[in-house]
């Protein structure tokens, strides 16, 4: 399957990159900087160089995929909207190409999941240190959610970098 994923070179992005290639996909990777997959290589990968809040980047790179995959993430900057309004940008383009299909990783703690946190996540982290991110994380779901697309919204409780395993 041609699969297109947003945000592939962060710390999400990387590892759906090589696992999609380990399941066969045609994996079109959008990034801004493609140096940061230097050194994966793979017959069934691709590197589009683009900015994900450019209109046309998108829409060029949406061309003959059937699913995208939105990882987005803005790095350590707290205030950046990148997540919501490149999310805008690419339902907008996934409508203009007749893409249907978007699955997009957001955060626990967004939307109705917020009741799963601790005190510690509620009030502190999300409540005052992490607050606009969380902001732009459920920004970023109310556009998924209302796009009309055949959407999956997955929200992690936490990554810790190691083996991959099948426990939930």
């Amino acid at each position: 399957m041609k699969i297109i994923i947003f945000g592939a070179t962060g710390m999400i992005g990387k590892p759906l990159v090589q696992q999609s290639l380990q399941l066969g996909h045609e994996v079109h990777a959008f990034c801004r900087e493609s140096q940061k997959l230097a050194g994966l290589t793979h017959t069934n990968l691709s590197c589009i160089k683009g900015d994900v809040l450019n209109e046309a980047d998108v829409d060029h790179a949406l061309r003959q995929v059937y699913v995208v995959c939105i990882v987005l993430g803005s790095g350590k900057r707290r205030k950046s909207k990148v997540r919501s309004e490149g999310t805008k940008t690419i339902i907008a383009a996934m409508k203009k190409n007749g893409i249907k299909r978007v699955i997009c990783q957001t955060t626990l703690g967004a939307g109705e999941s917020q009741g799963n946190l601790n005190f510690f996540w509620k009030y502190i982290m999300f409540g005052w240190l992490l607050k606009q991110v969380l902001i732009d994380h459920e920004l970023q779901e109310r556009y998924i959610k209302e796009s009309g697309l055949d959407w999956t919204i997955v929200r992690p409780g936490a990554f810790t970098d190691g083996e991959k395993n099948r426990r939930l």
